[in-house]
């Protein structure tokens, strides 16, 4: 249907249609992902749909992957015809992943689109409503994905748990206990697949199996839809450790994309990591790993090495119910936010803000919650020049996305006891020098700051740093003394500039504990003898080295 000629309309929308967990967006994904597919298109664009739209950055995310310009422009009647041009003429295959309102489609993509793309262009929308699909005007019949049979559901579950052939002749003689878990699941293969996750963490044992089977977290009844049977025993068998870490992962905004090293840098900075300090990473990294063994989280095809993951939103409801006393997650604009910040004092915030000034949060509405850990802002802050960082004085985790901060640069080291600061894609231009006083960071993250220039000397007295990011910004230099941060062990966009003023790449030499390096600007390094002395070489931690275009 996606491929095939139908009609005469330039553009046809196809439904997937199932509850939660069923599968929808992973087979919207095979089939976005399909070369077949790919080939019938000029173009192909995958969109997530928040459930509360943001009608200026759903436009502005589609313009950017469309190849066009946006210019920070925030009226739909000036965006929606930037994103005509940039598709005119052209056969598009776009995804809208988990729509929960038709409006995202008639409201605000349609009318650019609709007449001006190629015949043969195709809307596929993954939704748990069928009223959705009808309001988009999809073409009948819509495809209902139904549960698994039990064969699949015993193949997909076996899938998960068996690594050789001699697993495979173990997990067959317990097929019987098999499929009465399979039962309790309900062939949602996400309820399946996240019991393969747990099965596998046991010996393949009768015993192992059986204790699974008869939890007595099955038989709990009157449960709240967001707890999941399936993913609440997962849950259960975690770690204590590991359930710190993935309840802080549920955090992260469903539109934003976070690295595992920003994850891991935020595990570290709230003390979920114990052990060793020359090996948090590496725990950090095993947790991650099991995590996506457990399916709780799951890697995202479009980047390598696992290095960014999504989290299925049953499993992100779950989770987030769970921390419901101690955290709280919420879209700008929905009605109950201010009442929820003066009731209750929490200890994470994690905020999603849309484009419009209008409907942006309150920086002054967060000033009551003085017992904080970890804010997470994604999105447009409204702020007055007398909003400072003081009302904060437990914060560790900081870590704000595409936002005017600059009048809170100023009251950066208010931040006694911070550990992991982000400001990334934000209009900074500079660090304060008091910035030395914050004697606990670990973490500096300014990616994307495009103002940012300069460095104080005073970060060289950081001594606790382990990660540092300057890509895609217009840093000159690092100040000399830099060699002092022995406890470095990741950096990126490491500006490779000779100049008198700044550190040279000589100074990379004294860090030995550095993992990954990228560094920019090699083409300024014209003595060998400047490359010897950084001793990358030597570093025999080092796992990666880029040279970096600062893009």
């Amino acid at each position: 249907m996606l491929t095939e000629k139908v009609g005469h309309t330039n553009i046809m929308v196809v439904a997937i249609v199932g509850v939660g967990g069923i599968g929808k967006t992973t087979l919207a994904q095979k089939v976005f992902n399909d070369q077949t597919v790919k080939d019938e298109f000029d173009k192909t664009i995958w969109l997530s749909i928040n459930q509360n739209i943001d009608k200026v950055e759903l436009l502005r995310t589609i313009i950017k992957l469309a190849d066009g310009v946006h210019g920070g422009e925030k009226a739909l009647a000036v965006l929606q015809p930037i994103l005509s041009t940039a598709l005119t003429g052209k056969k598009l295959l776009l995804v809208l992943d988990d729509v929960w309102s038709h409006r995202a489609w008639g409201d605000v993509l349609e009318i650019p689109m609709a007449n001006v793309v190629a015949q043969g262009s195709r809307v596929l929308v993954t939704t748990r409503d069928e009223r959705v699909a009808r309001g988009m005007k999809a073409v009948l019949p819509y495809h209902h994905i139904d549960k698994l049979e039990e064969e699949d559901a015993w193949l997909l579950l076996k899938k998960q748990i068996v690594s050789n052939e001699t697993d495979g002749h173990e997990v067959d003689m317990l097929k019987d206990i098999g499929l009465q878990i399979i039962a309790k699941c309900d062939g949602l293969p996400l309820a399946i697949k996240v019991m393969g996750g747990l099965l596998c963490q046991k010996d393949k044992k009768r015993r192992d199996w059986e204790m699974v089977l008869d939890d007595s977290i099955w038989s709990v009844s009157g449960m709240p839809e967001e707890l999941n049977h399936a993913v609440y025993l997962s849950y259960e068998d975690l770690p204590s450790f590991i359930k710190q870490c993935f309840l802080c992962y549920s955090l992260l905004p469903k539109t934003a994309l976070f690295g595992r090293d920003d994850i891991i840098g935020m595990w570290i900075s709230e003390g979920f990591l114990h052990g060793h300090s020359d090996d948090l990473e590496e725990l950090g990294s095993k947790y991650y790993k099991e995590l996506i063994l457990r399916n709780l989280i799951e890697p995202n095809a479009q980047y390598l090495d696992q290095c960014v993951c999504n989290m299925h939103d049953v499993v992100r409801s779950f989770a987030q119910f769970v921390a419901r006393d101690e955290a709280l997650t919420a879209l700008s604009g929905e009605t109950n936010i201010d009442s929820k910040l003066s009731a209750h004092n929490f200890l994470r915030l994690s905020l999603e803000s849309k484009a419009s000034e209008s409907d942006g949060l309150d920086w002054s509405s967060l000033e009551a919650q003085k017992t904080l850990r970890t804010l997470i802002s994604v999105g447009h802050i409204n702020m007055k020049p007398s909003d400072s960082l003081v009302h904060f004085p437990c914060l560790r985790t900081l870590h704000i996305d595409s936002a005017h901060v600059v009048r809170l640069v100023e009251s950066l080291h208010e931040f006694k006891h911070l550990r992991y600061l982000s400001l990334q894609n934000s209009d900074i231009s500079y660090l304060p020098d008091s910035i030395g006083k914050m004697k606990f960071l670990q973490y500096i993250n300014l990616r994307g700051c495009q103002q940012f220039v300069e460095l104080p000397h005073s970060i060289v007295k950081l001594w606790k740093l382990r990660y540092l990011n300057f890509n895609k910004t217009s840093i000159s230099g690092i100040p000399r003394g830099f060699c002092d941060l022995t406890n470095l062990r990741i950096i990126h966009g490491f500006p490779a500039l000779v100049d008198g003023e700044w550190c040279s790449v000589e100074e990379l030499g004294p860090l030995d504990r550095l993992k990954h390096v990228g560094i920019q600007g090699l083409e300024n390094v014209t003595t060998s003898s400047s490359a010897a002395k950084a001793k990358l070489g030597e570093k025999v931690h080092l796992t990666s080295l880029r040279k970096s275009n600062n893009e």
